[in-house]
């Protein structure tokens, strides 16, 4: 080694040394000990050992042979943590770099990803250390690109021969069919890279976009049809996108929303119902399948997952009870939307209207005006949205400005994004109104359960992706004639992960015992929770690791990447104007408060927030004496949560998606089979598909897809197809078998 890389090495290790003597490494970290936390490493259960992997690193410099160790560890997830922490700390983990290059000869690429970035920053970035990097960078699976595109980033300005892969990496994501988490953690990591500190100066445009409407195909009250002879409800859900509990029904004098504001008054209002993320796809996932999203596996955003084999989407089981499921515009699972999921899908149907005569229905309907884009759409749009409301709708920015929350800068621009918030909230307002105007003309207002509710908090700077109560406490309201006392509150904690086992129950199904929410309407209602429970993972292409406890008071939040900033950069996120605000007043110096807090270039380990006294959740109690009490009981209560559902996102997401779809390859479902047996007086069909877990439907004759549950009798001569599907496999071939005389 030469003597310039020696001095180089001697003067970084002194500055890493002094650095943490001054920052002070902890002694304890979420109540444990170094000695404790290493001590679970050996634990049988997945949670609890990679839990561990996780805290030991927060030890930083104290840790580094723990670190050399974990190495070695038999769990590949243990060994990219301990790699991931070792490159953290950078020259101070020298003693362990023979252990990091002896693992990288046999570690798959999943983990030499790790490896290379830890050996990149203890030693130097080799070209063949940037050449595995470079691989992660190329590989075909999201979770694995933008791990690689981060590892590149966090070695900054030394992996400057990488900048032609990242370089192409953004070229080729921006075209069409790129894929634009990749191109955002490609662009981050040439931000990092070049050390370029210049500010994003996204402006809301003049022009362009579209005005987000809600259209029906058919303009007239259709013919109403016989109701079910089994008095089993309907179930309408109306969901919107990106708001908080911004309407007056909950008080919000700014607010605007006379229909919503009606169905709270024929209904009920829930004050404590939050989604257990801050963000759509990954919300989603859990309602349709009724999995908590890091049980799941889905809880990195935009995900192509390939869950276990028992978990279906709930509507299959209402399917096979005989309701018609249809779904308007919007599914974003975190996986294709398999067929089997509905009778009707996208725009081009006439939901309920659609069904035969006597058949209940499971409708779907999402609006999505609210959405976060929709706050910075063009001036254009926003005029054309605006016209369609009465003039007491509408929001002048100068009255937002004593509304803003303390988060926000009280800037202009701020200013004109909350009024565009609320225009947005007013016109899906309107557009509600039209949904349920249209039951009330088909005569089914008096057997309807309708459900509103939001996918998730306001979609504002931490608010949406956050796990704050502004990212996931959302309004729900209930109507249910005869059975809800119109203008009601429910004040127990409610999730959007219960509604999938609630609808189930309210049509006479059981529940599947995997669903891991409760029952929290009719007859089998079940016990409400003392804590509820969230989680923050990778947003788009910002890798992040959160969870968090609320009861009804306290929130407690765990960071398990306390060295990132609050507000990483995010491609889509960036464009938001306060955003822009928070990030050109920061710079500057001028931000002050929870503003200047959010800016921050490190989190603590630990946040704990009372919500009744603090409900912007601005003011750490963590450190409090007074608080060590209830900081203790709600992470134990966290704790065992994760490890009863088994938390997937300890597992690094390229690890895991190789687990999932191996080498990024897609499995194609398995073409059914079908048997038909002749009776005396008809044919007994049954269809069976090889693929654990595939879902089947089939169709009778020109009839339409139904779900096959169990075997079914058929009329020769006819002809029968079926076609199988697993949830992230691709789908079957379609089987036909014509049953003759």
């Amino acid at each position: 080694m030469s003597l310039r890389r020696c001095l180089l090495l001697a003067a970084v290790s002194f500055a890493s040394f002094h650095c943490q003597l001054v920052r002070g490494e902890p002694a304890v970290v979420a109540g444990r000990t170094l000695t404790e936390w290493r001590a679970e490493l050996e634990a049988q259960n997945e949670t609890v050992r990679l839990r561990a992997a996780k805290s030991i690193g927060q030890f930083g410099v104290a840790a580094i042979d723990d670190l050399a160790d974990m190495l070695s560890h038999p769990d590949d997830a243990v060994c990219y943590w301990a790699a991931s922490h070792l490159g953290d700390i950078g020259v101070a983990g020298r003693p362990a770099l023979s252990a990091v290059e002896a693992r990288m000869a046999r570690a798959p690429l999943a983990v030499q990803i790790a490896l290379a970035y830890a050996g990149c920053r203890i030693d130097e970035p080799t070209g063949e250390r940037l050449q595995v990097l470079r691989s992660g960078l190329s590989f075909p699976e999201r979770g694995m690109a933008c791990s690689a595109a981060e590892f590149l980033g966090r070695i900054g300005p030394p992996a400057r021969a990488a900048l032609p892969a990242l370089e192409a990496a953004l070229k080729q994501h921006a075209e069409r069919g790129g894929d634009y988490h990749v191109r955002g953690a490609a662009q981050n990591a040439i931000r990092q890279v070049r050390d370029d500190k210049e500010l994003v100066n996204h402006q809301r445009p003049l022009k362009g976009g579209a005005f987000r409407g809600l259209q029906f195909r058919d303009k007239t009250p259709a013919k109403v049809v016989a109701a079910d002879p089994s008095g089993r409800p309907n179930i309408l859900w109306i969901s919107c996108e990106d708001i908080s509990s911004n309407l007056g029904c909950y008080g919000d004098s700014y607010a605007r929303t006379p229909n919503l504001d009606r169905l709270a008054s024929e209904g009920a209002r829930f004050d404590h119902a939050f989604t257990p993320a801050g963000v759509c796809a990954v919300v989603r996932s859990g309602i349709i399948t009724g999995l908590y999203p890091i049980s799941l596996g889905s809880q990195h955003m935009r995900s192509r997952i390939v869950p276990r084999p028992a978990v279906r989407c709930f509507t299959e089981y209402l399917r096979a009870a005989g309701y018609f499921c249809t779904n308007r515009s919007k599914t974003d699972y975190q996986f294709d939307n398999p067929r089997s999921a509905w009778d009707r899908q996208g725009n081009g149907h006439n939901d309920w209207r659609d069904r035969a005569a006597g058949q209940p229905f499971f409708s779907v309907i999402n609006l999505t005006v609210s959405h976060e884009s929709q706050i910075r759409h063009s001036e254009e749009v926003h005029a054309k949205l605006i016209a369609g409301l009465q003039p007491d709708q509408r929001h002048d920015p100068e009255e937002a400005a004593k509304h803003l929350p303390p988060i926000y800068p009280n800037t202009p621009e701020a200013q004109k994004d909350w009024a565009w918030y609320a225009d947005n909230i007013s016109e899906m307002d309107r557009q509600a109104g039209l949904i349920l105007k249209r039951l009330e003309q088909d005569g089914l207002a008096g057997n309807t359960i309708v459900v509103f509710w939001s996918d998730h908090g306001r979609g504002l700077p931490r608010g949406k992706r956050w796990i704050y109560d502004s990212g996931v406490h959302v309004p729900m309201i209930v109507r249910w004639p005869e059975k809800i006392t119109g203008g009601s509150v429910r004040n127990d904690l409610v999730s959007t992960q219960d509604l999938p086992s609630t609808m189930l129950a309210l049509a006479g199904i059981d529940p599947p015992a995997y669903m891991q929410g409760r029952v929290f309407l009719g007859e089998r209602v079940e016990r409400a929770p003392e804590f509820l429970f969230f989680h923050r993972d990778r947003m788009d292409e910002a890798l992040e690791l959160m969870r968090a406890a609320r009861d009804h008071r306290f929130k407690y939040i765990r960071n398990y990447e306390p060295r990132k900033p609050y507000a990483q950069h995010i491609d889509y996120m960036d464009k938001m104007p306060t955003l822009v605000d928070l990030r050109r007043l920061d710079k500057a110096g001028e931000l002050t408060g929870a503003a200047q807090t959010f800016m921050r270039k490190e989190k603590p380990l630990e946040e704990l927030y009372d919500l009744q006294a603090d409900p912007h959740e601005t003011v750490n109690l963590a450190d409090s004496t007074k608080h060590q009490q209830r900081i203790a009981v709600m992470r134990a209560a966290l704790e065992r949560w994760q490890e009863r559902i088994g938390d997937l996102g300890l597992v690094p997401e390229p690890i895991l998606m190789e687990r999932m779809r191996a080498g990024g390859q897609w499995r194609t479902t398995a073409e059914p089979t079908i048997q038909a047996s002749p009776q005396q007086q008809a044919t007994l069909v049954s269809i069976a598909c090889a693929t654990n877990g595939a879902s089947i439907e089939f169709a009778v004759g020109d009839g339409s897809w139904k779900i096959y549950d169990r075997p079914f009798t058929a009329q020769p001569p006819v002809a029968i197809k079926a076609r199988a599907g697993r949830i992230g496999f691709r789908d079957s071939p379609i089987a036909t078998t014509r049953i003759a005389n």
